[in-house]
């Protein structure tokens, strides 16, 4: 008697060998020679049901060996060993078992002494002794069942030399393990074989397409889906995960409930597909992580290490579906430019092979979840969903009926023309200006003349009484050298008068003497008139230098070197000097016929009518202030005509900009009118101003 070598060395090579093959006699070859090894076999075969239930050859391992060809009697012995044992399989529940009596004792997988009356396992191997004509020693035989879908379609024959196998519980086990690896073979393969026709497939799409797309509901698409997409692909397990912003919500997983968000597991899934998604690619994993990223293989590990997966394949979907498969370099471009939408998880706890279907088909049912998922979240989105729905849902139901369609409509125009007319708004008037200093004043010359020098620059900060600039007046000098002259004159006349007198005075000539003091003090007045006249010239010089009435900064407008020799008359303003200091306010021109909006809001706020405003260059931030004055006369303007220029002061604003000129834009609060004057009062107001006789 002997031991059979332990199986368990092989199977992992089995395994993989099956998870690689797509033909089935080249694994059972391999597969015969595996366990011919393993066992000690002298030759090996595997004999195969045909439509007939006739027992044929379907493959061998040194088979030929034993001449069985030439022995009649040995063929017919294996025969009748495989007919019966084929038999007792079908009649006891799939076990191989010989009769008690007539045949010889068999060894099963649970290891009961086979001479007993103990029910016997669906599945077991049998020895039976085998004698050959050349032989002198019993030779036998271990006869192993193959299954597929619950039925016996086979056998595998060992034989053994001289010494029969002694099977203990963990040879049994290991049996068993090759009889569920051979019908996981016979099952993968018969599923390939299905998804090289494409008929049934189609069928079942069509079907899983139609329901998908007849839900506009998200969480109701995500769950039909992974449910089919498990059934469609044979996959143990589908999940389906969306992007909301940087975080990946696990929306849907087949055959479970509400998803625990806060399970280790469903977390580490969502690490995963973060991963995944910033390579924008497929993952496929079949137990080798060498070829993935190293950020993505630890999440991998640890996600695999939690669920027990042996294949997963994770597929990012997107808003839009490539159109042309053929073309792969879009499909990159695709996965390279899409937005993302989710991400869907495939998984196999029992094979690390993908599935035929899944090979095939992951991608085209991929697509179509990604497809519906994107309308259900467009449609989702649109604002007032509801209210819209329940309109639309109204309006198809007058739809074709004219008569219904004219009262809705003419329902729709009443109530609409109510609430304009009760709903009261506030009236606002628009105007632009510009932010100015409150103090300013203009500097202008009181006399005709020519502009000498100018002694300050523009932007320039200057003190109360700083002269400005110098005016020069031809006839002022001319005048004040005339009166200096005659002056002068006078004053000569006066001395030879007074010398003239002191003489006359010695000789005592009375009249004479009366005579020259007379002319004295007439000389006298004329001096001292002309002095007069000299000083008023000389006030007059003096004014023409212009000096700043205030303190703040000069403002001008024009070159500073065309001013200089320019003619000015009397009253002309030269300059203009403002003060940054003090209070500001708002310069605005406002037409003329939209005044009596701003008298309205004046008579309903009082002298404070309240006022917003924004600066050209910074439209962003808003201020405030109230209107402080109005002009009482009208101006024109090249743009907007007849205007009326008011004032608005300012309300507190550290954050206001304040530049000399800066352009804003007013609105003033005139009071409350109804809600269809303030949208279609001006356009009366245009149609009354234009057309009236």
């Amino acid at each position: 008697m002997k031991t059979a070598v332990r199986l368990s060395s092989i199977l992992a090579e089995i395994e993989e060998f099956a998870a690689s093959s797509d033909s089935a006699p080249v694994f059972f070859h391999q597969l015969l020679s595996d366990l011919s090894t393993a066992l000690d076999a002298r030759a090996a075969a595997c004999w195969m049901r045909d439509q007939d239930q006739s027992v044929s050859l379907f493959s061998e391992h040194q088979f030929s060996t034993l001449d069985l060809q030439n022995d009649v009697q040995g063929t017919r012995l294996n025969q009748r060993i495989l007919s019966d044992a084929l038999a007792a399989v079908s009649k006891r529940g799939h076990s191989l078992t010989g009769r008690h009596n007539s045949r010889p004792k068999t060894a099963s997988f649970d290891g009961a002494d086979p001479a007993s009356k103990s029910p016997v396992m669906n599945r077991s191997a049998t020895i039976v002794p085998f004698q050959l004509r050349n032989d002198e020693a019993v030779s036998f035989v271990l006869l192993i069942p193959i299954f597929h879908k619950g039925n016996c379609v086979g056998v595998l024959e060992f034989f053994a030399g001289g010494e029969r196998w002694l099977l203990d519980s963990e040879d049994h086990r290991d049996l068993n393990s090759v009889v569920t690896l051979v019908d996981q073979y016979l099952e993968r393969l018969e599923e390939s074989t299905r998804a090289t026709d494409p008929s049934g497939f189609l069928e079942v799409f069509q079907g899983f397409s139609a329901e998908l797309h007849s839900s506009l509901d998200p969480t109701t698409i995500a769950v039909s889906a992974v449910n089919d997409a498990v059934s469609i692909l044979k996959c143990d397990r589908a999940t389906l995960l969306l992007k909301h912003g940087s975080r990946w919500d696990v929306v849907a997983v087949s055959g479970h409930g509400p998803v625990n968000a806060r399970s280790n597991q469903i977390q580490l899934l969502q690490k995963l597909t973060h991963r995944v998604a910033g390579i924008r690619d497929v993952l496929l994993y079949t137990g080798h992580d060498d070829k993935i990223p190293m950020p993505v293989a630890d999440s991998l590990a640890a996600y695999v290490s939690e669920s027990g997966s042996r294949m997963l394949l994770l597929r990012p979907l997107f808003h839009s579906v490539v159109r042309n498969r053929n073309e792969a370099q879009n499909e990159s471009q695709h996965r390279k430019d899409g937005r993302l939408l989710g991400a869907i998880v495939l998984e196999q706890f029992t094979a690390s092979r993908p599935a035929a279907s899944l090979q095939k088909y992951a991608e085209p049912v991929c697509d179509q979840i990604s497809l519906a998922l994107s309308n259900a979240l467009a449609y989702r989105r649109i604002p007032l969903l509801p209210l819209l729905d329940a309109l639309g849902a109204q309006w198809n139901a007058i739809r074709g009926r004219t008569i219904a369609k004219v009262a809705v409509f003419l329902c729709c125009c009443a109530v609409l023309l109510a609430v304009l007319v009760k709903v009261p708004a506030e009236y606002m008037v628009d105007a632009n200006g510009k932010l100015m200093p409150a103090l300013q004043r203009r500097v202008f010359t009181e006399f005709d003349g020519e502009v000498r020098e100018i002694l300050v620059q523009p932007g320039q900060r200057v003190e109360i009484g700083t002269p400005l600039l110098t005016l020069s007046n031809d006839a002022f000098s001319d005048e004040l050298r005339l009166l200096r002259s005659q002056r002068d004159e006078s004053r000569k006349s006066l001395l030879g008068l007074n010398s003239e007198l002191h003489s006359v005075a010695k000789t005592g000539a009375r009249e004479h003497q009366l005579r020259l003091q007379a002319e004295i003090e007439q000389c006298r007045i004329d001096v001292s008139s002309l002095q007069n006249q000299i000083s008023q010239v000389e006030k007059r010089i003096e004014r023409l230098t212009l000096r700043a009435p205030i303190t703040g900064t000069v403002v001008t407008f024009a070159d500073q070197q065309q001013m200089i020799g320019r003619p000015v008359r009397r009253g002309d303003t030269l300059l203009e000097i403002m003060d940054e200091s003090g209070p500001w306010r708002l310069e605005l021109e406002i037409p003329e016929n939209r005044m009596h909006h701003v008298r309205h809001g004046i008579s309903v706020y009082g002298e404070e009518v309240p006022a917003t405003f924004k600066l050209s260059a910074d439209p962003a931030n808003e201020f405030s202030g109230w209107l402080s004055h109005t002009s009482e006369r009208s101006t024109i303007s090249p743009e907007t005509g007849s205007v009326v220029k008011v004032y608005v002061s300012l309300n507190d604003a550290p954050n206001l900009p304040k530049r000399i000129g800066a352009d804003v834009r007013t609105r003033l609060e005139c009071g409350e009118y109804s809600l269809l004057y303030v949208l279609f009062g001006d356009i009366v107001e245009f149609a009354e101003r234009e057309f009236w006789l």
